[in-house]
């Protein structure tokens, strides 16, 4: 009598090529996530960067006697234009501008002012950049 050959592939053959190809299947897409994640991160900390860099030339080029004292806060979309309220940004920018030495209102010779930028997610409030720098009243 002759044997007859089978063809084919029995069924547990193909669930185990199966659950292999869904195990790296689930790798890729894992990674796919992983790095459009970071991706964004990366994005969001480069346009934090460029804002708060903007805000402190702004203030600089502004110079010592006219920056308003206080707190500033200002709202910006993703493409980096300024935007009227929170609703429609992506990022707030608060500037904080205080003096050292400030009497009846005027700066004496010796005065130095602090400036403070913060640039946070509108929503969530994650801070992504923060800097200081300060302003002398000879512009040294």
């Amino acid at each position: 009598m002759h044997k007859r050959r089978r063809r084919g592939f029995s069924f547990i053959e193909i669930l185990v090529a199966m659950s292999v190809l869904a195990v790296g299947l689930m790798g890729v897409v894992n990674l796919w996530t992983f790095a459009f994640t970071v991706s964004s991160q990366n994005t969001d900390y480069g346009i934090a960067y460029n804002l708060g860099r903007l805000t402190m030339e702004h203030v600089h080029l502004t110079g010592f006697s006219n920056v308003p004292e206080g707190t500033t806060t200002t709202y910006y979309t993703v493409s980096q234009t300024a935007t009227a309220g929170a609703s429609a940004s992506r990022y707030t920018v608060n500037t904080v501008v205080s003096s050292d030495n400030l009497q009846n209102g005027t700066f004496s010779s010796t005065s130095l002012r602090t400036v403070t930028v913060t640039v946070t997610l509108t929503s969530g409030g994650t801070t992504l950049y923060t800097t200081s720098s300060y302003l002398a009243q000879g512009g040294i």
